[in-house]
């Protein structure tokens, strides 16, 4: 889902119970996902959220370096 619009999405899901949320660097919508949960009302340690860096980073080194 585009990062435009994803929060939205974030946000209704997590008023319909959802509690975990999935994303990654190559889905590009991080930074949606993350408003998202930050403006859903639901506390956040009550969310499970998971994000993967991209695949062609193969060492802790590399992915450290290539966040945001």
């Amino acid at each position: 889902m585009d990062d435009d619009k994803v929060a939205d999405a974030v946000k209704a899901a997590a008023n319909l119970g959802y509690r975990h949320f999935d994303t990654a660097q190559a889905y590009g919508n991080e930074r949606g996902v993350g408003e998202g949960i930050r403006t859903c009302g639901i506390p956040r340690e009550e969310l499970f959220v998971v994000s993967k860096v991209a695949a062609e980073h193969k060492t802790y080194e590399d992915a450290k370096a290539n966040l945001w």
